[in-house]
């Protein structure tokens, strides 16, 4: 299993808080196709959709540099960053839900029961502003290469 979603709730003593997760943002669907056969051993396979991190300008010195990165524009750029995670069903297809706009990478990887990979392909994902949760963005055949 893998965390995912993260969501801060304040629940204060002797309230009810109502809680609404998913159901906004994008849902991605895809299907993962291992290039040649997996070696016969146990494995998991997951999908992890993380950010594309945002640089800071390149032509900065030093200590503009450190500006930059301590500035409240560049906190609040990275502060809402989440990772999501979800697992491929055995018939290869996963799903990815409340997914906010932006860029990411979707990394597929299969893992041994020690943890260790052993198969594992990258690609870059665009999740538009203003997509509907209800009319999945498909992401399509993901080719899962094995580890050399």
């Amino acid at each position: 299993w893998r965390l995912s979603h993260g969501t801060g709730v304040v629940v204060r003593s002797g309230e009810t808080t109502r809680i609404v997760l998913g159901g906004t943002d994008a849902t991605l669907h895809g299907k993962v196709r291992v290039e040649r056969a997996l070696p016969d051993i146990d494995y998991v396979i997951s999908a992890h959709l993380s950010p594309v991190m945002p640089q800071p300008p390149s032509e900065l010195s030093l200590a503009d540099r450190k500006a930059f990165l301590n500035s409240p524009e560049w906190k609040k750029q990275t502060q809402n960053l989440k990772d999501y995670a979800a697992a491929v069903g055995k018939a290869g297809r996963f799903i990815l839900d409340s997914i906010a706009p932006g860029q990411y990478t979707l990394a597929i990887t299969a893992l041994k029961a020690d943890g260790q990979p052993v198969a594992v392909t990258e690609t870059p994902i665009t999740v538009p502003d203003g997509a509907d949760p209800a009319r999945p963005i498909q992401v399509g055949e993901v080719v899962l290469k094995l580890s050399k």
